[in-house]
């Protein structure tokens, strides 16, 4: 019994050893895990900051080019020339983001299509300065990479692991897509006033995107977390 004993003590004294071992690896484990989805939603904020930052000023050159073709390059020609440094440098910066940052699969591919998409946007430029374009597929150009950056903000909001944040993404979803109609809005009323005229087909678009904009709003508000859904309601009700 005292061989036996002996033959098994040395076993037996390494065992809270092994088990401390695999407890701690696997603490670990969680550690690192928990570490890399800390990361992940510091960049999936970041990229939906970044991606939405180029949004809005798409949005203003995308108005401004309204007016200016529907002045016939009177109006906006100055505020267009600041206005596309700005979206080039909001586009630098999330070219850099993506160079910089490991990012999910579909990021990369919408960010992949965007860029693909603004490459033209030099040549689109110049068409407006020559008043070579039609208004429609300039407007349409914009539009085009704006639903592409709204779209991967969706995508984020969906791949996010961390429910509050989640929440708030698609939240934030929804704003950018109210904002996106506001933008349509903008550029609509900024042809409108320059060619001096509002007609039924444009009043009819109007009332159209007003009630999609309620709409995002709306669903932005029910996915919002409490604190942040006052804050959205005292704005709509400012």
């Amino acid at each position: 019994m005292k061989q036996l004993l002996s033959r098994h003590l040395s076993k037996l004294s390494m065992l809270p050893v092994i088990i401390s071992l695999t407890f701690i690896g696997t603490s670990l484990i969680r550690s690192i895990d928990k570490l890399q989805e800390a990361y992940d939603t510091i960049h999936q904020v970041e990229e939906a900051k970044l991606t939405n930052a180029l949004v809005h000023e798409l949005q203003k050159e995308r108005g401004m080019t309204a007016g200016f073709i529907g002045s016939q390059g009177i109006s906006f020609k100055q505020e267009l020339v600041s206005q596309r440094q700005l979206v080039n440098d909001r586009l630098e910066s999330l070219r850099q983001f993506k160079e910089q940052v490991s990012l999910g699969s579909e990021s990369q591919i919408e960010l992949d299509k965007l860029f693909s998409q603004l490459l033209s946007l030099d040549t689109i430029r110049s068409q407006v300065d020559r008043l070579s374009i039609p208004l429609s597929d300039a407007l349409s150009y914009y539009t085009a990479a704006n639903t592409i950056l709204l779209n991967l903000n969706g995508k984020l909001s969906l791949s996010s692991t961390e429910l509050t944040i989640s929440q708030e993404l698609s939240s934030l979803y929804n704003i950018a897509n109210a904002k996106e109609q506001s933008g349509i809005e903008r550029a609509i009323l900024n042809n409108a006033f320059a060619q001096k005229k509002f007609t039924p087909q444009t009043y009819e678009r109007f009332v159209s995107i007003l009630a999609k904009q309620q709409a995002f709003f709306s669903t932005a508000q029910q996915l919002s977390t409490k604190d942040f859904s006052s804050i959205l309601s005292a704005f709509l009700n400012s």
